[in-house]
């Protein structure tokens, strides 16, 4: 049974899940070992899915890279989500504070950015 939580046909049904799902409210996938390319694709699915209120990703290995701000999961995934680089320097309280996400207003415009930023036309 683990191994196929470990597969790509996991992935792979998860990922249609998330496509599919108008009922999904509340994810913690915290720990779960998806590869880094793996992850940015279900964060951009779960900015598609209109119910959802909440996602827990801790221990997932996401961190800061200050040396190399290009390769910065981090900042990647809070970018998907509509949270910039500014917010995150005022850690937490910057979190609750809606003011500061860009786009999330305004959903369609959320999806103009990340289909222009990861090229989903």
């Amino acid at each position: 049974m683990d191994s196929f939580f470990n597969s790509e046909d996991f992935l792979e049904e998860f990922c249609g899940y998330l496509r599919g799902t108008t009922k999904l409210k509340h994810l913690d996938i915290s720990g779960l070992s998806f590869e880094r390319e793996q992850l940015k694709t279900i964060c951009l699915l779960l900015v598609e899915v209109p119910s959802l209120l909440a996602v827990h990703l801790s221990g997932m290995g996401i961190k800061r890279n200050e040396e190399d701000p290009d390769n910065d999961l981090m900042l990647e995934l809070l970018d998907v989500f509509g949270i910039d680089k500014a917010s995150v320097s005022q850690q937490r309280k910057a979190f609750a504070a809606p003011s500061l996400n860009r786009h999330t207003k305004d959903p369609e415009a959320l999806r103009e950015v990340i289909k222009d930023r990861y090229r989903l036309r």
